[in-house]
């Protein structure tokens, strides 16, 4: 309850820098709907975990703030339809390279200098509906990435293959991984599994991995 409390905290946190940020600044109206939906989607978890903070007084104040700022994103986002004759910009769009193949992807700037602050490569691709490759050749385009390096965010805890990825305890992961499932309760194995369904179609000990013998493992699943 401890670790879920602090990340409750550090949710909170982040939220409120968000929401003052657009109030200071003009921000188009896509990325006041996306930041709608994940307060509002924030908010009704914390309202699921009230047993987690010791003190009410601290939950009811979350809840109160939570809805204030889904009040100031409302009215903002409000304020940028009227601004805007097409109510949002393009996000994504085709550009013909004079070249044979395919017309090139090309994603907004602003947009993916904004999305990457909130979400992973993996996460944008699959909100825009583009494939992660092509998310990361924008990031590397723009800059927002460094060439030759790892785009997707990450610690920089020494790692090795003898050892352990991260230092965090079992208790800590399972902190997390309750949290994860708060926020995603419809999520499933995909998304704690490098994005890809891990269905065992079939299971025999062999002591070969011939093609004759996996293809006989298909034919008796």
């Amino acid at each position: 309850d401890a670790l879920l409390l602090n990340k409750f905290r550090e949710h909170y946190h982040h939220f409120e820098s968000a929401v003052t940020q657009v109030r200071s600044q003009e921000t188009d109206v896509f990325l006041l709907e996306v930041l709608g939906e994940d307060v509002n989607d924030f908010s009704a978890v914390v309202n699921e975990y009230s047993h987690v903070f010791p003190d009410q007084s601290e939950w009811q104040t979350l809840r109160t703030n939570l809805q204030l700022m889904l009040l100031d994103i409302r009215s903002l986002h409000g304020e940028s339809t009227e601004r805007s004759q097409q109510g949002r910009p393009t996000i994504v769009h085709q550009e013909r390279t004079g070249r044979p193949g395919r017309p090139r992807t090309v994603i907004n700037r602003d947009f993916l200098n904004w999305a990457y602050t909130q979400r992973t490569t993996s996460g944008i691709g699959h909100f825009l509906g583009l494939s992660r490759n092509t998310v990361r050749r924008s990031l590397l385009e723009y800059g927002f990435a460094p060439s030759g390096a790892n785009p997707f965010p990450s610690n920089t805890s020494t790692t090795s293959s003898s050892g352990y990825l991260s230092n965090m305890s079992d208790e800590d992961l399972d902190g997390i991984i309750c949290l994860l499932r708060s926020h995603y309760p419809r999520a499933g194995i995909r998304i704690l599994d490098d994005g890809y369904s891990r269905t065992i179609t079939g299971m025999r000990a062999s002591d070969n991995n011939h093609s004759p013998t996996v293809l006989s493992l298909f034919l008796s699943a």
